[in-house]
This record gives C-alpha cells, sequence and structure tokens, in this order.
C-alpha cells in the first residue's frame, strides 16, 4: 500500500541496454510502465527522496535524565525504522520558557537533526501528541 508520496527504488547492475517492465500497486490502481533503459555499472533510480529535518522538543523540566533518554530515543527508533538517519541529537537541558506552557516555567530542550521521508514524520507526530511529557515540538525542514 504506498501512500500519495511514494518512494519507489529501482536498482540495475551491470550493464543493461533493453527495455524493462514495472509494474506496482498505487492505491486500488495498478501502474504499468514499460520504458527502455540504458545504464551501466551501478546506477540507482529513486522516486520520492529523504530531506534533513530537524526536531525541537520541549520537555516538562521534572523529568529525569532516564525518561528524557526513553523520550528521544523513542523518536530515535521511528526514524530509524522510517528508513531514516540521525545526524544529530543535542540536549540543551533545563531552560526557562519565555511564557508559561501548561503550567510549567521551565522545560527541558531537545533538538534532533535528521534524514527522513517527509511521508513518516507524522508517525513522530503522532507520538509527540500522545506523550504528556512533551510541552511543544516543532519539526523544521533543514535546508
Amino acid at each position: 500500500c504506498f501512500s500519495n508520496s511514494t518512494h519507489i527504488k529501482f536498482t540495475f547492475y551491470g550493464q543493461y541496454d533493453k527495455m524493462v517492465k514495472i509494474s506496482f500497486a498505487l492505491g486500488e490502481k495498478v501502474v504499468r510502465k514499460t520504458s527502455k533503459v540504458s545504464m551501466t555499472a551501478e546506477s540507482t533510480s529513486t522516486v520520492g527522496s529523504q530531506r534533513n529535518y530537524e526536531i525541537m522538543l520541549v520537555l516538562n523540566s521534572a523529568l529525569s535524565d532516564e525518561r528524557v533518554e526513553a523520550i528521544t530515543d523513542s523518536v530515535r527508533q521511528i526514524i530509524i525504522n522510517g528508513q531514516g538517519t540521525v545526524a544529530d541529537v543535542k540536549n540543551f537541558g533545563k531552560r526557562r520558557l519565555a511564557y508559561p506552557i501548561k503550567h510549567h516555567g521551565d522545560g527541558i530542550y531537545i533538538l534532533i537533526n535528521y534524514t527522513l521521508l517527509s511521508t513518516v514524520n507524522q508517525s513522530i507526530e503522532n507520538l509527540l501528541n500522545i506523550t504528556e511529557e512533551v510541552l511543544r515540538y516543532m519539526i523544521v525542514l533543514h535546508e
């Protein structure tokens, strides 16, 4: 089952100069395409691409270090399961908030830089929305 933004990867090895038939399901519709492929050595053709993102988390300041690490690992695991890579995780520690959020004046700031397909970001948002310790989060496309 594919979503609207589909990632399909075709890898060819060796030397090819012939017609290739491609067939895949797109929703309930089956797409068939025949195209001439002329490639040498190892080439990869990709539909859809991974993009660089960063997410800033503001967590409840009363959390233990183990719980902060558990939340960070949960986000990291979703990224890895979605064929993404985590470039960097920075814990800025406890900081004063500019204004109270959910009756909290302090928060723990975590910054995660990662590469991922945009469709998987929804899974991260779903996790963060149901985690009570997350006061705020923001996912930004990092160019």
